[in-house]
């Protein structure tokens, strides 16, 4: 017999079971007839009828939170009842499943059963944030290109810009921001267009330009907060900090939706390669004398808005109750990061002497 799909109508069999059947079959399962199944025992019963490779255990999770409406750890006769005569159509296979006493269900590759993220993807709305912010950029560099005369590797770098992030300017707020419209050469804005044309674009395939905009822009900002914090002598340009943070994007993408992924463990580990590759030149610099003029800082507090923001922010395919735990610390975590620099910034002494210095005394 074929199994029903997830968008089918609620299943048909030749005799639909009414209440009264429903209670008897739960009487069978209630092995010491107390008129309740413990969740272990319900979640027990879920296995032996879809074995796990075949119905996800966050399908589980979503059967029992359905079920257990009172929340007092066990399934009544009622809840059962009411989760088994349940219209919803994601509740179809395993209500087939129990009527009809299956030992297996149909076989991985089958779509019934999974919400599958490739399925996410769609040009409507089209992704075009990545491609609008990516044309701004290049606009602005080559003004300040005609401006200087010449473009080069490294050059020219605008650092009179009324954009580039100026330690001794920090009450022009807005320059927490739009420094990444700012590029220290050609090297430097091809490899960043590169990357946030080649990593931003799927991302907004599935989760659409709003989200991956947000994402972006908060990776930028706190770029510049994370650097006026560690190096508050630092000037910075480029979109690096928004870069990473599309970067680190994808691994908040794939710890929440690492069931609906067929090769999560791909993207993981592309994510894992580029992240540590990163840090370890970062660190050989670092502790070789070498000035680069990168600004890693803003790589690594743009990376972790990625990830905290991320989670926040982007499309989670099948909700389940850890990641609503994570959902609110990474929220918390990333508040609470932002307001801790943007009082450093009012209150702490030790910038410029021409920053914001009303809160200090000589």
């Amino acid at each position: 017999m074929e199994l029903p799909t997830l968008e089918a109508q609620p299943v048909e069999t030749d005799q639909m079971m009414n209440e009264s059947q429903w209670k008897r079959l739960f009487d069978e399962y209630d092995a010491d007839h107390d008129g309740y199944i413990p969740l272990a025992e319900f979640r027990n019963i879920m296995i032996d009828k879809a074995h796990t490779h075949d119905l996800p255990r966050s399908k589980h999770d979503d059967i029992i939170m359905r079920a257990d409406k009172d929340n007092d750890g066990r399934i009544s006769q009622q809840e059962f009842v009411n989760i088994m005569m349940n219209p919803d159509p994601r509740l179809n296979v395993f209500q087939w499943l129990v009527e009809k006493g299956v030992e297996s269900v149909v076989p991985r590759t089958s779509t019934t059963t999974v919400k599958h993220y490739v399925q996410q993807y769609n040009c409507i709305p089209p992704p075009l944030f990545m491609i609008l912010i990516s044309v701004a950029e290049i606009i602005i560099f080559i003004y300040y290109c005609v401006e200087a005369g010449y473009v080069g590797a490294n050059g020219p770098v605008p650092v009179h810009s009324i954009f580039i992030y100026n330690p001794h300017k920090r009450k022009e707020a807005w320059r927490y921001a739009t420094y990444m419209f700012i590029h220290a050469g050609a090297l430097h804005i091809v490899f960043n267009l590169i990357i946030q044309i080649v990593l931003g674009v799927p991302l907004e395939l599935v989760h659409k330009w709003w989200r991956i905009m947000f994402v972006y822009i908060c990776g930028v900002i706190a770029g510049s907060l994370g650097t006026s914090v560690v190096d508050s002598y630092v000037y910075l340009a480029g979109a690096s900090g928004g870069v990473y943070a599309v970067l680190s994007a994808h691994l908040a993408n794939v710890i929440m939706n690492w069931s609906e992924m067929e090769f999560g463990w791909a993207r993981l580990l592309f994510v894992i390669i580029l992240a540590a590759s990163d840090i370890a030149t970062a660190l050989y610099y670092r502790y070789t004398g070498v000035e680069t003029g990168v600004g890693y800082a803003a790589h690594f507090c743009g990376a972790l808005a990625g990830v905290l923001v991320g989670i926040v922010t982007l499309k989670n395919i099948d909700v389940r109750p850890w990641e609503e735990k994570v959902w609110w610390i990474s929220l918390s975590v990333f508040l609470a990061a932002v307001m801790f620099a943007v009082f450093w910034n009012i209150f702490y002494c030790g910038f410029p002497a021409d920053s914001l210095s009303g809160f200090c005394r000589d």
